[in-house]
């Protein structure tokens, strides 16, 4: 059915069954422009639909969970912290020295230098932390 035809007032064939939101079925009685078969017509083909909002799923319940999952591990690498908008020379802070390259983890580096990864770490989720709060 041409609900837009009702809208519009052209003609239009009901001879198929096809329902319409009581909302939209009160828009188009409210025009005043519908025959008395096509008022007929939407009152048996009128579906009223539960105003109430679904309820929201509720997310996986993780206290604290950032939604980027922007944790510091031994896999992340210093590119994954700027990116993640630490900027460099907080990062240099932290790790005493200027950044090395940045395809290289983070623990890997603390390896080389003889750093502790598990006191770095702490330092830069900080940082994460508070440029993506």
């Amino acid at each position: 059915m041409g609900v837009c035809a009702l809208y519009t007032g052209l003609p239009i064939d009901l001879s198929t069954d096809i329902y319409l939101p009581s909302a939209a079925v009160d828009i188009l009685k409210a025009r005043g422009i519908l025959t008395p078969e096509q008022v007929d017509y939407l009152d048996a083909h009128t579906v009223i639909l539960d105003a109430t909002p679904a309820p929201a799923q509720e997310a996986e319940s993780t206290p604290e969970a950032k939604p980027t999952d922007r944790l510091v591990k031994g896999k992340t690498t210093f590119q994954e912290l700027l990116d993640w908008g630490v900027p460099q020379v907080v990062i240099e802070q932290i790790i005493g020295a200027p950044l090395p390259t940045t395809s290289l983890t983070v623990k890997d580096y603390c390896t080389q230098q003889g750093l502790d990864f598990e006191t770095i770490k702490p330092a830069l989720q900080t940082e994460v932390d508070k440029v993506n709060p």
